[in-house]
């Protein structure tokens, strides 16, 4: 620490202690210096944890200024958010810091720790046969459709748009929805997009997951695509709610303009090859007459 008059300060808190898998659990780390800051803190940018993903918010910085037994220190916040990604009991190790600050006209550098912290994380039993774990106060699932779901014909293409938003959760945790092959078209999913926005204290306030499917309409017929039900739990409320999209029925009719086209391109493709293979044998014939001409 430095050398000569008040030490710089350095306090740890988590919160919840006790938290459920998929819930984010915030790391603060304060900083406070008898002067003022330098240089910004060099932190860790991540947390090695087995098990737990744990990344510095770096939008959760804040200033402080506290007088501490009668002395004026300047002081910088900032969080970690940490998640769980299965059941256990977990210890957070120290963090180094270099901090780089002035105190009466005298520069000083120093390598300050946080205090280990301990969180656990488990998993209710209503959970326990979902294969995923939501845990916030306010989940929604919506859906969109690009088009109307009437008049449809064979060629035409929808698509189906899910979306999930959940209150203090990441957009990682959230689960990534299957889409099976139906017979009658062709299925096309589009890679998911997550994204995090963030509270003024830098925790998580909202995660979204976004994912969209084209589906190609190949065969007149009726068609259903798939209603979907997602479980999350609330833990203030201690209760499994579900959230749900209905099922999407819709008819596709034949397309004669498809089919001429389609009778037309073959019939196109079918006077190609023939052309093709007669111009093959033509320039055959030709070569075996020079080879008989010459000799060969």
């Amino acid at each position: 620490l430095a050398d000569e008059g008040p030490d710089p300060i350095v306090r740890t808190q988590l919160v919840p202690a006790q938290a459920l898998v998929g819930q984010t659990v915030t790391l603060s780390v304060e900083v406070l210096v008898p002067g003022w800051f330098t240089a910004p803190i060099d932190y860790p940018g991540s947390i090695n944890l087995p098990g737990v993903s744990g990344q510095q918010d770096r939008l959760s910085s804040s200033n402080l200024n506290e007088r501490i037994d009668g002395i004026n220190y300047l002081g910088i916040t900032s969080n970690y958010q940490l998640i769980a990604l299965q059941t256990g009991d977990y210890v957070v190790p120290a963090l180094p810091l270099t901090v780089h600050y002035s105190m009466d006209g005298q520069a000083h550098e120093v390598i300050l720790r946080t205090t280990e912290q301990r969180f656990s994380a488990g998993l209710p039993e209503e959970l326990a046969g979902l294969g995923y774990v939501i845990a916030t106060r306010d989940y929604q699932l919506e859906q969109n459709v690009d088009q109307s779901l009437t008049g449809l014909k064979v060629g035409d293409a929808i698509t189906r748009q899910l979306i999930q938003r959940a209150e203090g959760v990441a957009a990682m945790v959230l689960p990534a929805l299957e889409f099976a092959a139906l017979p009658g078209m062709d299925v096309y999913p589009a890679e998911p997009q997550l994204s995090d926005s963030g509270s003024e204290r830098g925790s998580i306030s909202i995660g979204e997951r976004r994912q969209e499917v084209s589906y190609l309409l190949r065969e007149p017929g009726h068609y259903q695509l798939p209603g979907l039900s997602i479980g999350w739990f609330d833990p203030a409320s201690k209760q499994l709610h579900w959230s749900k999209v209905p099922a999407l029925n819709f008819e596709v009719a034949a397309n004669p303009a498809l089919a001429a086209e389609l009778l037309t391109r073959q019939s196109a493709t079918g006077i190609f090859n023939r052309l093709y293979r007669w111009v093959g044998a033509l320039l055959i014939a030709l070569l075996l007459g020079e080879c008989l001409r010459r000799g060969w």
